[in-house]
């Protein structure tokens, strides 16, 4: 099964993984990167914009279910997070922050933050 592991079918896999406060895809959202496949083990990383979330765990599962269905017997995510701020001002990117002790985010800030640009 794990021929059906390509960037892809990856891709199109995690298309379906919405993140749950928003209802959006992880994919539409450009929150996926650094896809890599090593035999039946994919890693990847998940960029969120705010370094505390506690829906992590929620969308770690079902990024998990997705690829396992696809064949990946072992799925490592990375979780980096690029936190946009915006005081009176425009909008201005802080440096990807990338931690293991702060492996988490969620997307509705990026919902938020690119709404709020857009203004």
């Amino acid at each position: 099964m794990s021929n059906q592991l390509t960037n892809d079918n990856i891709m199109a896999a995690l298309g379906g993984v919405k993140d749950p406060e928003i209802g959006r895809d992880l994919v539409s959202l450009g929150m996926v990167k650094n896809v890599t496949i090593d035999g039946s083990v994919v890693d990847l990383t998940v960029e969120l914009t705010t370094p505390a979330c506690p829906l992590k765990a929620t969308i770690e599962s079902d990024i998990g279910d997705a690829l396992s269905s696809l064949g990946a017997s072992l799925v490592r995510v990375d979780w980096a997070s690029n936190v946009k701020r915006t005081f009176g001002g425009p909008a201005a990117a802080w440096p990807a922050v990338r931690s293991p002790a702060s492996r988490t985010s969620c997307a509705s800030d990026r919902a938020r933050a690119a709404s709020a640009s857009r203004r």
